[in-house]
């Protein structure tokens, strides 16, 4: 029987845990991402809103997650940089932007419960396997957008995907360690293209399209068997054989991970300061892992997830256009989500129901912004039949500045 500790049991299946499946992607946004959330006509993930930014944007934030079993005394804490984006608009007709942010990661180990006899020379020795893995892979993007018309704009963002993780299979046994260390190299390219269109004066329709250029590539670099003798999990000059005396055994796997998916959402603007969205994102992993060595080296749980279907809703109160009361000037955002998770072998699903609440506090005129947000939901893994309390907390900061505007000579 093997023993899993990870940061919640959807760390473990594939690569990792995706972050856009962790409540907000951003402490600006909502749980809509299309629509607008930053401002009533500007959606920070959404390239196609740019251009109707008044000032150069720099915005950063911070994430806090935990993981919590239910029943079980089982709770995994993690944080991290959620978002950095820089955006830059041109005269209200188009705009140019640099992110980066999380795409996924991984925290997992797999223990034997059990010890295991091994008999050699007329002696018996009691063991345990272990393997360990961690690191993750970011999101580079550059995004644009321009304005067609006054009704319509498009956007587009070129997505370069990097990043490393490091996995140890142990043999434990006598107070020693045999250790193998592999190191996992990602990279892969894909596209976003994104639609707006105005159907009515207060009404928006708002289209995404996810498309793969260059799949996901993984080297994995092997290191021999050492004998971990000071007890680092790591090669060194300290352990067996002699750390310079060792060679890297390297394996290349392609066309692993091909993102691709759709998705669209509607925003109605009641007031000019209050608006609701509705939203579906279908997101497809197509992930290529039936090889069996493939398998076996890159999936801790035998199975991963292939599809991921998400419908959002939200309500958002954006401060009055010149207004001095503090009240009146907080951005107010609620929201609720259900998503649903497909298993690639066994079929089953993950259900997950969430809800988020985030205010945005304006300190200068200029439009700089304090923003935080609280996301709290339930996940439900049919197949374990376990329950998980998803709990996130974030913190972020916009800074914005005045660009492209000629000065008045004295």
């Amino acid at each position: 029987m093997v023993k899993l500790f990870s940061q919640g049991r959807m760390n473990s299946f594939g690569l990792g845990h995706f972050y856009n499946n962790q409540g907000n992607l951003s402490s600006q946004y909502t749980l809509v991402t299309l629509s607008p959330s930053f401002k009533n006509n500007v959606a920070l993930h959404n390239p196609s809103t740019w251009h109707n930014l008044n000032y150069t944007i720099l915005s950063l934030s911070y994430s806090g997650n935990q993981n919590s079993q239910y029943h079980k005394n089982l709770t995994n804490g993690y944080s991290g940089l959620s978002n950095s984006l820089f955006i830059i608009p041109y005269k209200k007709i188009a705009s140019i932007g640099i992110e980066i942010s999380p795409y996924l990661n991984q925290m997992v180990s797999l223990k034997d419960s059990t010890s295991m006899e091994y008999y050699a020379f007329d002696d018996t020795l009691n063991y345990i396997k272990s393997i360990d893995r961690y690191g993750g892979i970011m999101n580079f993007k550059i995004g644009s957008s321009i304005k067609i018309k006054e009704i319509i704009s498009l956007g587009l963002s070129l997505n370069y995907l990097f990043g490393s993780s490091r996995q140890n299979n142990s043999i434990n046994f006598g107070g020693s360690s045999i250790i193998k260390t592999s190191r996992f190299i990602h990279n892969a390219t894909f596209l976003n293209m994104f639609f707006q269109k105005k159907i009515q004066n207060k009404l928006d329709l708002f289209l995404n399209f996810k498309h793969t250029l260059k799949p996901l590539n993984i080297e994995i670099q092997s290191k021999p068997l050492f004998d971990d003798v000071n007890g680092n999990t790591f090669y060194d000059d300290f352990d067996f054989p002699y750390f310079g005396d060792y060679t890297s055994d390297t394996v290349y796997f392609e066309q692993t991970h091909k993102p691709s998916g759709f998705g669209f959402g509607v925003n109605y603007l009641f007031t000019n300061n209050i608006s609701a969205s509705i939203e579906y994102i279908n997101d497809e992993n197509n992930f290529s892992l039936s090889n069996d060595s493939l398998f076996k080296s890159l999936a801790p749980v035998n199975d991963w997830i292939n599809n991921s279907e998400k419908l959002s809703m939200s309500i958002i109160k954006f401060p009055r256009i010149n207004n001095l009361n503090f009240i009146e000037g907080v951005t107010t955002r609620v929201g609720i989500t259900y998503i649903k998770h497909s298993m690639q072998l066994d079929k089953s699903l993950t259900k997950e129901y969430g809800a988020s609440i985030g205010l945005g506090f304006k300190f200068n005129p200029v439009e700089n912004q304090i923003d935080i947000n609280y996301y709290i939901g339930s996940r439900n893994y049919t197949r374990y039949d376990e329950q998980e309390l998803v709990q996130q907390f974030q913190i972020g900061i916009s800074l914005a500045d005045l660009w492209f505007v000629r000065r008045r000579q004295k």
